[in-house]
């Protein structure tokens, strides 16, 4: 698979409308699926962006959105929300939604939380977290945060 050119494949959050509300958090960032090799949000020239939306008002900024690649057998997860802190949490989901049959534990290569991101599982408070391992790299960078929960782990390498 190939994606040739310059630009930006995005799925932001929605801001919220300054100008008509005194009060309003950002809207939550989406998810892109890439099947190619990037790096930190980028496919050579073409941007990715999954970013939670601006609020006003001393509101909360939407939760950042995830991009997900593989990299030949390699898989990569982001949560970056560019500079945006938030107490909203970028969900994921480690039980099947209908059957509430647990999923195995995440296993990818490279895990990034950063630019104000919260990444946590968002099961109900009876249940245990899920564990991610990571075998090459857990980055958090520019105030970024892991939510843990009860019987959670992370584990690199």
């Amino acid at each position: 698979s190939t994606l040739n050119g310059t630009g930006a494949i995005t799925a932001r959050g929605g801001d919220a409308d300054a100008v008509h509300m005194k009060n309003g958090a950002g809207g939550a960032g989406g998810r892109l699926s890439v099947p190619l090799c990037t790096q930190i949000g980028e496919v050579g020239g073409i941007q990715l962006d999954a970013r939670g939306g601006r609020s006003v008002g001393g509101c909360t900024p939407g939760a950042a959105g995830t991009v997900f690649s593989l990299c030949g057998d390699s898989p990569q997860l982001s949560a970056n929300n560019h500079g945006r802190s938030t107490t909203a949490r970028t969900c994921v989901s480690t039980t099947d939604e209908y059957d509430q049959v647990p999923w195995p534990p995440l296993t990818i290569d490279v895990l990034r939380v950063i630019g104000g991101a919260m990444l946590a599982s968002c099961q109900d408070s009876l249940s245990f977290g899920w564990n991610i391992s990571a075998t090459s790299e857990v980055m958090l960078q520019d105030n970024a945060q892991l939510q843990l929960r009860r019987g959670q782990a992370v584990m690199a390498g």
